[in-house]
């Protein structure tokens, strides 16, 4: 599925989280990938993916702006997400500031909610701000300067309020004042919140990028709420980068590339102490043609890992597993080959359900491409009920039409328009079709059909209630029901009868004893005391003389061989 709207502009850089049935995705796009032309954008489905809303521009009421790029997002509970990114304004004429918003509608006023300024200090080279959300607890991590111009050490802010505002940022890096730390990552899982980061160490004999890790059980509260530094993976002439890192309970997840003369691999670590300690290193791929890119996200006991890379170079592959260090075999989502971009991908998590964003040129623009596992767009129609307003009728006498109610319902995931008709005996319709359109999902509807009982001839009549299948739909077994063959949903009992006019007694013959029963109810009116339905031939709510009349114009008379009476 293609995200971005622009027809004439490229895609990049996209980001995705998730929570309950939202998923949000966020990029940067333009007319162009220059970072300083670029916007961020945002789309949200509140459906398992299986459509987005529309395109929103959250850049627009930034005050000065001139371009944005490197927006990262983050989502927790019903409707709660925040989206962080770098702003280059003509007041901070420089691509080092980190702006936030928050939105708890679904982001849906993403485009006018005011920003939270950050930093202006953010090192943009190496990395971009990173942003986790666990309930009302908001993080970002990020490489910064203002310690020490072009010397980045990773900064650490959070907001208790949903990301409607921040704390002070501090430096979790470390103090040594000649090592470099580049591309954070961030998770948090309950009370814990973890990060990981690239740390170039100038004190090695020539070069070595060392995957570092730090951790807070208390939500980063302050400094001294993080315990120690690790190093993932320690030694000389090691290049290690572009660490990222997933957590669910008391388990931590990181992985990163490293270079070897085979080619760049990707090396997994796991903690199950929330980061105390970590078990052996493994290399879930080597020898690939392109920067592995590794994304990871971790649910309940699955872990899934992303990577661009392998044949194609363009290609974006996944894999999952649910035993913590054994993963299955890597599939390739990417739909088109040659694209000029590699994938970067991005995955989000919720429950069962594993989305992944990436970037694609093969249709001559950068494009952002959406995959996910949700719930596929499930149409199901299904007709629940029918009632009538009267079991019976006589047979050419001129009466008020019976009423007949049919209950619909959706019971599939999205919106349906259907048609629904009404037969009797299967071959004849008892009114005009009725039409519902766009019923949402879960929701019900009752229609109402004006039968003219008075043309049936005498005898026994089913009714069957039909709907057409919604567009997509498969499952036909509930968009019809008949009564009374039906064993649920028929208001009444047998069939409906047409009898013979004046056969008040229901006897199938009409004598003094069908006169005499509308007699002993005469000017008797529906809901009073001693009112037969049977006496009020006319369906007109009333005992009168036009009954009397009815059954006086039949007298004698009696259904052709009867007994035994045919209804």
């Amino acid at each position: 599925m293609k995200l971005n709207s622009l027809i004439n502009g490229d895609a990049s850089n996209a980001a995705i989280a998730a929570a309950g049935n939202n998923v949000y995705v966020v990029w940067q796009g333009n007319v162009s990938i220059t970072p300083e032309t670029d916007h961020v954008y945002f789309r949200a489905s509140t459906n398992n993916g299986v459509n987005f809303n529309t395109v929103i521009d959250l850049t627009t009421n930034i005050s000065n702006h001139i371009g944005a790029f490197a927006p990262q997002v983050a989502a927790a509970g019903n409707s709660n997400v925040t989206v962080v990114w770098h702003e280059v304004t003509s007041s901070h004429n420089n691509p080092d500031n980190i702006y936030a918003k928050m939105s708890s509608n679904n982001g849906a006023n993403l485009a006018t909610v005011a920003a939270t300024f950050l930093s202006s200090k953010a090192n943009h080279f190496f990395g971009y701000p990173q942003i986790s959300e666990v309930g009302r607890y908001v993080y970002v991590a990020w490489a910064d300067d203002s310690l020490m111009a072009n010397v980045p050490k990773t900064f650490f802010s959070s907001s208790s309020m949903w990301g409607a505002s921040f704390a002070t940022a501090f430096n979790i890096g470390g103090t040594v004042s000649n090592d470099n730390n580049y591309y954070q990552a961030i998770t948090a899982s309950g009370n814990n919140v973890y990060v990981t980061w690239t740390n170039d160490s100038l004190s090695c004999p020539i070069s070595c990028d060392n995957t570092m890790f730090r951790g807070s059980p208390s939500n980063g509260a302050s400094l001294s709420s993080f315990g120690p530094i690790l190093n993932l993976y320690q030694g000389n002439m090691i290049t290690d980068l572009n660490p990222v890192v997933a957590a669910t309970g008391k388990s931590v997840y990181v992985v990163w590339s490293n270079a070897t003369g085979a080619g760049p691999q990707i090396l997994y670590r796991v903690s199950s102490t929330n980061g105390a300690n970590f078990g052996a290193i493994t290399s879930l791929t080597i020898g690939a043609s392109a920067p592995p890119q590794q994304t990871i996200a971790a649910s309940g006991a699955n872990v899934y890992v992303g990577w661009a890379g392998g044949t194609p170079s363009d290609s974006m592959f996944f894999a999952g597993n649910n035993t913590v260090t054994t993963f299955g075999s890597a599939q390739n989502l990417s739909p088109n080959t040659g694209s000029a971009l590699l994938p970067s991908p991005v995955i989000a998590v919720s429950g069962p359900n594993v989305y992944v964003a990436w970037q694609d040129d093969t249709r001559g623009n950068g494009d952002i491409f959406f995959r996910g596992n949700g719930a596929l767009p499930a149409p199901d129609v299904a007709i629940t009920a029918m009632n009538v307003s009267k079991t019976f009728a006589y047979s050419g006498a001129p009466a008020n039409n019976v009423t007949v109610s049919v209950t619909t319902l959706n019971p599939g995931t999205v919106a349906a328009s259907f048609v629904v008709s009404v037969k009797a005996n299967l071959t004849m319709f008892i009114a005009t079709n009725q039409t519902v359109t766009s019923l949402a999902p879960g929701a019900g509807q009752v229609l109402s059909f004006s039968w003219k009982t008075s043309t049936l001839t005498i005898g026994k009549w089913n009714l069957t209630a039909y709907a057409t299948g919604a567009e997509g739909e498969t499952n036909l077994s509930n968009n019809i029901l008949a009564c009374p063959t039906a064993a649920t949903g028929c208001a009444w009992a047998g069939f409906f009868i047409s009898r013979l006019k004046g056969d008040v007694s229901k006897d199938c013959k009409v004598d003094i004893v069908d006169l005499a029963t509308v007699g002993s109810t005469f000017g008797k009116t529906i809901g009073q005391l001693g009112f037969n339905a049977a006496a009020d031939l006319n369906n007109d709510g009333t005992i009168n003389i036009v009954d009397l009349v009815l059954v006086a114009s039949s007298f004698g008379q009696q259904v052709p061989n009867s007994p035994p009476c045919i209804y």
